[in-house]
């Protein structure tokens, strides 16, 4: 059965239990600051580039894919979901980590980063990527996320993990390459519109930086509005694509609003993308939902959530 890469069963908190994930996959660049260095230094008489009111939050979900995406609604490469041990190793590779231990999750993570092509390889590598990363190799970084990148070509997320290990060598044309091939794939992967503005801001490109963030904000308009206005699946696609802008003020109050929506994944998936978001209203938001909340799926979310903000210091 084929199922699409990196779907919920493999990669939901795979990558954002890594320690300090969402600190450091961040877009390095600021884009507001860049746009303001690149137009002296070219001597433009324009306007320094919009950009989002907020910096979102690149949250180091990046290797998770939007479970509800409807058929023909996003490319997506469709892969077998992994062999029995590989998902094996993903899986306790995933509590290894939990429990702090990287050495392990890192042996967990390599022994199923082999084999036959499936979406739990490319999660494996990824982690693995992410965790050199954190170890200061990457050179490392690159070669694993590269691999990805050759497994699994048209996945929106895995581009935009490969264009920001190219971003922390240095190799700018190649990042280019990989974000631009990210949004166009799916442009409603928010962080990837941020990302490619601060590279075209850093290098000198205002004009084309200041579109690229309209971009983004026009693409999260879109987002809130079919929070608010679509139906069961299209709100939960909103949920999840908005999870990966939680640091932008406009994405946490449609969040915060959506843990009273009618649907149950739906109030759920907000829940989770609240307590990954690190921000401090998610804290108040969370807690009150809580109070008056019925199911106890979502109820479980909701504890989960808030647990996670009070282990990031969030209060």
């Amino acid at each position: 059965m084929k199922a699409p890469l990196l779907a919920s069963t493999l990669a939901l908190g795979l990558l954002a239990c890594l320690p300090g994930c969402r600190q450091d996959t961040q877009p390095t660049a600021n884009p507001k600051a860049e746009a303001a260095k690149a137009e002296k230094a070219t001597k433009a008489k324009k306007a320094t580039p919009p950009r989002p009111r907020r910096r979102p939050v690149a949250d180091g979900k990046a290797a998770r894919l939007i479970e509800a995406v409807r058929k023909g609604e996003a490319r997506l490469t469709q892969l077998p979901e992994g062999t029995p041990k590989q998902l094996r190793n993903l899986e306790q590779g995933k509590a290894m980590l939990q429990a702090g231990d990287k050495e392990a999750a890192a042996a967990h993570f390599e022994a199923a980063s082999y084999g036959d092509v499936t979406g739990a390889r490319v999660s494996a590598l990824l982690a693995l990527g992410d965790l050199e990363r954190e170890r200061g190799r990457t050179a490392e970084t690159v070669r694993l996320h590269e691999q990805a990148g050759n497994i699994a070509p048209g996945v929106p997320e895995v581009q935009l993990q490969l264009g920001r290990a190219y971003l922390l060598v240095g190799r700018t044309k190649d990042a280019e390459k990989a974000l631009r091939q990210a949004v166009n794939m799916e442009p409603r992967l928010l962080a990837g519109w941020v990302d490619l503005g601060g590279l075209l801001a850093k290098t000198g490109r205002a004009d084309e930086a200041a579109r690229t963030y309209l971009k983004y904000e026009k693409y999260l308009f879109d987002l809130v509005r079919r929070l608010k206005a679509g139906d069961d699946s299209d709100r939960l696609v909103a949920v999840d694509a908005l999870s990966l802008a939680a640091g932008d003020d406009k994405a946490v109050v449609a969040l915060a609003e959506a843990l009273s929506d009618p649907s149950a994944p739906v109030r759920a998936a907000a829940a989770t993308a609240l307590g990954d978001s690190g921000v401090p209203a998610a804290a108040p938001a969370l807690a009150t939902a809580l109070t008056s909340e019925r199911s106890e799926e979502v109820r479980r979310a909701l504890t989960q959530a808030s647990a996670r903000l009070r282990a990031a210091g969030v209060k």
